[in-house]
């Protein structure tokens, strides 16, 4: 019988099999990335068509999915890299989200060969072990992942996006399509400028809206966790750019899937790293479109507008006994 002690974020566990180094290597050699662009492709053909929200839709859900496929790899690589496939299994998305913000504040973090301060520069270098002849461009390509994986943790740990993404796997709570932004100043208090007075500040026909829970008692108030209000938040994007992210991710999941095949034991000369033939595409994913990207608006309450109920008091109708006729 064999094991293998590991911990995810700075939680120990230990795992058990009759040949774990088998196990792992199998689960390595099934995951397929290029999956995510295959979505991707396949959902571009339709925004020219009538399902052309829900296909924006598939290519955001695809670019979040991606996202945490390859920062969850990439965590799992650096605590458990001889069993990846147990730390996967064990990840709560907190934790997962908590260790990619530790890389990018700089702070140390937990790693099978110790505590690490890790950059993303350090993590490029590393998981993209490939070695050119032609060393300007080995050390552009290695530069141009450093920049995408430093970008796509910002994505990936922001709250707003967060919540997004939840709200799109978790149930659909979503409405698909964006938002028109304009503003004018009112020569008349109460009486709305003519049209041609409004200036656009951001307008994209992609996009989703989605409500967020918010908080309305201070931290440590009694029972204050048990009340909360609703805001709704629309973020405009452009599924074409996304997609292009998308592809990125599959070359950066692919990489690491290489670094791993090396460290569980395939010859490094079988192996393949990739990265796109037109470097541009770096810049060209992350492209600025201009204008507001995020707005959000709910109403204003505040702990002193509202009656704090006792846990017991809202659970009271639940637990009354029906008669029976």
């Amino acid at each position: 019988m064999q094991y293998y002690k590991f911990v995810v974020y700075d939680e120990p566990y230990c795992i058990w099999d009759v040949d774990l180094a088998q196990v792992n290597l199998e689960f390595i050699e099934s995951m397929k990335p290029e999956y995510f662009e295959n979505v991707v492709q396949n959902n571009l053909e339709l925004l020219e068509s009538e399902e052309k929200n829900l296909a924006a839709i598939s290519i955001r859900l695809t670019y979040f999915h991606a996202m945490e496929t390859f920062f969850s790899l990439l965590c799992a690589t650096l605590q458990a890299s001889n069993c990846v496939v147990a730390w996967l299994q064990k990840y709560p998305p907190g934790s997962l989200q908590k260790m990619v913000k530790d890389i990018g504040d700089g702070k140390e973090i937990m790693t099978g060969l110790g505590k690490q301060q890790l950059s993303w520069e350090d993590l490029s270098n590393t998981l993209n072990s490939f070695v050119l002849e032609d060393k300007d461009k080995e050390t552009k390509v290695k530069t141009k992942f450093t920049k995408l994986w430093r970008i796509l943790a910002d994505d990936f740990t922001n709250e707003t996006l967060v919540s997004e993404y939840n709200n799109l796997k978790h149930g659909f709570r979503i409405r698909p399509g964006g938002f028109h932004l304009s503003m004018a100043t009112e020569n008349i208090h109460g009486v709305s400028p003519p049209p041609e007075d409004f200036k656009s500040m951001g307008r994209s026909e992609f996009g989703t809206s989605f409500f967020m829970r918010e908080n309305i008692c201070q931290k440590g108030v009694p029972h204050g966790k048990h009340h909360f209000k609703l805001k709704k938040h629309n973020v405009n994007w452009d599924p074409n750019t996304i997609g292009m992210r998308v592809i990125l991710l599959r070359y950066s999941i692919q990489n690491i899937l290489s670094f791993l095949r090396i460290v569980n034991g395939i010859k490094p000369d079988t192996v393949k790293f990739s990265w796109p033939s037109d470097l541009e595409l770096f810049e060209k994913a992350f492209a600025f479109q201009g204008g507001v990207f995020h707005m959000s608006y709910g109403p204003t309450i505040r702990q002193e507008d509202i009656e704090i109920f006792t846990k017991e008091e809202i659970l009271e109708p639940y637990q009354r006994i029906k008669k029976s006729k």
